[in-house]
């Protein structure tokens, strides 16, 4: 979960200082969305050990039952040059589910 500051005081799409996180991944800022900005740079530093072979975006909804989720489109991921990219890895888990 990388809002846990706002969650707990209602915030479901902001973080606690306001900013909507779900805005903020293109070019996340260090200060404004330290949350972003750390899950990117974890992302690129465990691509640099191993392929990531998906990570996903999970929604709750505050007038909805269940869940949905969000993937992004295969030349949005950071890819190691040697790894070829099934482009349809990423639906198989939203198809499952």
């Amino acid at each position: 979960m990388l809002n846990p500051d706002g969650v707990i005081v209602g915030n479901y799409r902001c973080s606690l200082t306001g900013v909507d996180l779900n805005r903020q991944w293109i070019s996340p800022s260090a200060k404004q969305s330290t949350e972003i900005f750390a899950m990117k740079e974890m992302v690129r530093k465990t691509i640099e050990c191993r392929e990531v072979f998906m990570f996903i975006d999970m929604h709750g909804h505050s007038r909805e039952k269940n869940l949905f989720l969000y993937g992004c489109q295969s030349n949005f991921v950071v890819k190691p040059k040697s790894t070829v990219l099934n482009n349809n890895r990423e639906k198989v888990l939203p198809l499952l589910m």
